[in-house]
């Protein structure tokens, strides 16, 4: 098994100095680009290191940490514990320039030249994406993602865009996100989420991914990201899915059970959603609810 392969030094940008600059939709500065994305036939990928300019980066990351405890939204159930930030006006003002410019449509041509898919946008809502944020014993199981938002049927989620931003993180930590063939029951990649890393990697029925060992950090660090899902639209309604948890060879039988019955669970929320005004904060209250019983009584042992 191979750790951080597919590894392209470059130094991306500092996107608020090189706005209009540099030309993101051209493949020729990066030719080897596309071909390092779609080498890989389970999940299409690349790794990014330095994706911001170190000053940038860390002033991103500095917003991400200051952002006080009561705005953070809860999103634990028995198949992660973590927090995250949808609302841009609780992001500080390089946060929302970088998310502004990473939606922009200089970048999403770029992105379109890295993977050959036309016509993306990012949800501006940010709807389970935007600021995510670890803390220590978090986890996220093995998954693949919904293929579009209970609110948009004609909307189907294309690529993850993940910036990585613990300017503390250590190895030692843990918390790397894992690609998963899981059709053969093997794990294809361990990506550590070191400080201003970028992974960008293809939705499908196959991209099962997650860092599902709690995390090993100290008690008052975390492991920080920002997270941007790109969308195209269909003329077709698409299918209710939800995000598929699964089980690892090293799952316990009651790990098992409660990762199954989580996705029935969020089955029948991604229903009420579409078609009712339920909303997250509702549903996460109820599963945060149910996660603390289950890990009180676990003590995280995944």
């Amino acid at each position: 098994m191979t750790k951080d392969s597919n590894m392209i030094e470059f130094k991306y940008l500092d996107l608020l100095k090189l706005r209009g600059v540099q030309d993101f939709s051209s493949q020729n500065a990066h030719p080897n680009f596309s071909e390092q994305f779609g080498k890989d036939n389970v999940i299409k990928h690349i790794l990014i290191d330095d994706f911001l300019k170190e000053n940038y980066a860390r002033l991103i990351a500095s917003e991400h940490e200051e952002i006080p405890q009561k705005y953070w939204i809860d999103y634990s159930h028995n198949n992660q514990v973590k927090t995250g930030i949808t609302d841009r006006s609780l992001m500080g003002r390089n946060t929302q320039s970088l998310i502004e410019e990473l939606s922009s449509a200089s970048f999403i041509g770029w992105l379109s030249g890295l993977t050959g898919l036309k016509d993306m946008f990012v949800d501006p809502e940010l709807d389970r994406a935007g600021l995510h944020r670890t803390e220590k014993n978090g986890f996220l199981s093995i998954h693949t993602e919904e293929e579009s938002p209970p609110k948009h049927k004609h909307w189907k989620r294309r690529i993850t865009l993940l910036v990585y931003l613990s300017t503390d993180y250590e190895k030692s930590w843990g918390g790397n996100l894992e690609l998963w063939d899981y059709k053969n029951r093997r794990m294809i990649q361990s990506i550590s989420p070191e400080f201003n890393r970028c992974v960008i990697f293809a939705n499908s029925d196959n991209d099962y991914h997650g860092h599902p060992s709690p995390l090993n950090c100290p008690e008052n660090s975390a492991r920080r990201s920002l997270a941007l899902y790109y969308y195209q639209k269909t003329k077709e309604a698409n299918r209710i899915t939800t995000t598929r948890y699964v089980s690892t060879p090293n799952d316990r039988i009651t790990k098992r059970f409660l990762t199954r019955f989580n996705r029935f669970v969020l089955y029948i929320y991604a229903v009420l959603k579409r078609y009712t005004k339920l909303d997250d904060d509702s549903m996460n209250k109820v599963s945060s609810y149910f996660s603390k019983r289950y890990i009180k009584k676990n003590k995280l042992k995944k």
